[in-house]
């Protein structure tokens, strides 16, 4: 709803059919996965719906660029998560990348 401009993405944090599926693997041949970046300095992170909706994206920057190394920063934005409700599975895979 959000792609088609139907709701903005305020909206859609607190929409009634927010949790509703609209895509579900094998049932095409061509999976077209929901894909967003942000750089996070060194780091990659791939995440779960269950952590954005809990924890801002802004509040997941500044926990991964302020926390020495990945493994507490990985923790420390689960247990953000946690905090704020924790209502959905919390997924979270944090790498380096890059040079350094």
């Amino acid at each position: 709803m959000v792609d088609q401009g139907e709701i903005t993405p305020e909206e859609a944090k607190t929409h009634p059919q927010r949790n509703v599926l609209s895509r579900a693997l094998d049932t095409e041949k061509t999976v077209h996965p929901d894909f967003h970046t942000q750089q996070i300095e060194k780091h990659m992170l791939l995440r779960s719906d269950g952590l954005t909706e809990e924890v801002s994206e802004e509040s997941i920057l500044s926990t991964v660029t302020e926390s020495e190394g990945i493994d507490t920063a990985a923790d420390r934005v689960i247990q953000s998560a946690n905090d704020n409700g924790g209502r959905d599975n919390i997924s979270v895979v944090l790498t380096n990348h890059g040079e350094y």
